[in-house]
């Protein structure tokens, strides 16, 4: 039962007790008992009055917390002419004010950051309490190449950024040249610690410095190489004048000029990365590039019986330098190639959505121990290699602005992706 109830219970129960002592007690004295019947029907209706009175708050307490149960902080109540009740209703109205205040300002700083974070060109991942991926950014979407917010980053990259120590940094080699650098942090939300990782780039800035590191030692190499070279030839052509007559002399002296060429050959094949010219860009036709590509192949890989061949068509002219571009390409299938060594397949798959180049073969695949140091000067897997050719790639490809990636992926085929 409802305390009002129970009150007009107590207070009626009274009152009739009441009217029967009166009664009881002054039947005999009719004018004593009418008055005190007045009495008593004024106490009743007072009682009302004040019950009514002490309701008020009650009723006002009950308005506001139906109201903030409903979140509706936009009610507010008016004064009444009772100076209890009034305070009240002051108290209640300010409280109002100052939440919905500060709801106002939570929703801004959370838009706002929301803003921030979409916009912000460093990659965010946040994880739940369970360490599962609750948001991600446009920016880490595009750096892991995630077509919708739905996807979930590779799985051996998400244990590395969350076994990765909170406040620690550490830099991963992606597929192609990009360089990922992660800092792992925390927050609180609802009393919680949530951990999150700031992901950027530096790809652009390790390219740069290694760049600049190589460009000077190989320019340093070639001036001394070139100097040497050039003298110590011509000393040994005059030499080798000298003794024409002995055919044993003669022998030992081309073998030695043959080596230096040979030698300048090699510096020469250094230089030629640094001293790269900015592609020239004009509209080019891909599918035919790709058919001369494939013809230049053909009697090597007839001879290997390895199937190469192009799928798909590139709908719309393509802006590069044409003279760079098939360079990548011919070194890409060479390689291919060489991974395959004899009877296997090399697919050149043209896509237009998104406008790509893919070139897939069946060869020995990528070691997951060597995956992280492809592209690096220098770095080679074969035993008379120089590593210019992917340094080259690499180069090219940067200057074109095209991304890229060499990954072998779970079909065993090794994919060499163009995204143009």
């Amino acid at each position: 039962m409802k305390l009002s109830n129970q009150y007009f219970a107590f207070i009626t129960f009274l009152h009739l007790v009441i009217v029967g002592l009166t009664f009881l007690i002054l039947r005999e004295h009719k004018l004593w008992f009418i008055v005190t019947e007045i009495l008593i029907i004024l106490s009743f209706l007072f009682s009302i009055y004040l019950f009514r009175a002490f309701m008020k708050p009650l009723d006002l307490i009950d308005a506001g917390t139906q109201s903030i149960k409903d979140k509706d902080f936009n009610v507010k109540f008016t004064h009444t002419g009772s100076r209890e009740i009034d305070q009240l209703v002051d108290v209640y109205n300010t409280m109002v004010d100052q939440i919905r205040t500060e709801r106002i300002e939570i929703k801004e700083q959370h838009f706002f950051l929301e803003k921030l974070i979409n916009a912000s060109p460093n990659g965010i991942v946040i994880f739940d309490y369970e360490g599962r991926i609750s948001d991600i950014n446009p920016a880490a979407q595009k750096m892991f190449q995630l077509s919708n917010p739905k996807q979930t980053i590779p799985a051996h990259i998400k244990d590395k950024i969350w076994k990765l120590p909170l406040n620690d940094s550490q830099i991963f080699q992606m597929d192609g040249i990009q360089k990922l650098k992660f800092h792992k942090s925390e927050f609180l939300h609802k009393g919680f610690k949530r951990p999150f990782i700031i992901i950027e780039d530096i790809s652009n800035e390790i390219l740069q410095s290694e760049k600049k590191a190589y460009g000077k030692v190989i320019r340093m190499m070639a001036h001394e190489v070139n100097n040497s070279i050039g003298a110590v030839n011509s000393l040994l052509h005059s030499i080798k004048e000298y003794y024409e007559s002995d055919d044993t002399v003669t022998n030992a002296l081309d073998v030695s000029i043959d080596r230096n060429d040979k030698l300048n050959k090699f510096m020469s094949n250094f230089s030629e990365v640094i001293k790269l010219p900015a592609p020239h860009k004009e509209p080019i036709d891909l599918n035919e590039l790709l058919e001369k590509v494939v013809t230049l192949f053909k009697p090597d890989c007839h001879k290997r019986n390895i199937e190469i061949k192009i799928k798909g068509e590139h709908q719309s002219k393509l802006d590069a330098d044409i003279y760079q571009f098939e360079q990548v390409l011919i070194n890409v299938v060479k390689n291919a190639i060489e991974s395959i060594d004899k009877n296997g397949n090399i697919d050149l798959e043209i896509s237009n959505q998104p406008h790509a180049l893919k070139i897939k073969d069946n060869g020995i695949g990528i070691d997951e121990n060597i995956r992280e140091k492809l592209f690096t000067p220098f770095f080679s897997t074969k035993a008379t290699g120089q590593g210019i050719g992917l340094t080259m790639i690499k180069e090219i490809l940067h200057n074109h602005n095209f991304e890229f990636s060499l990954k072998t992926e779970s079909d065993g085929k090794t994919h060499f992706l163009i995204l143009f």
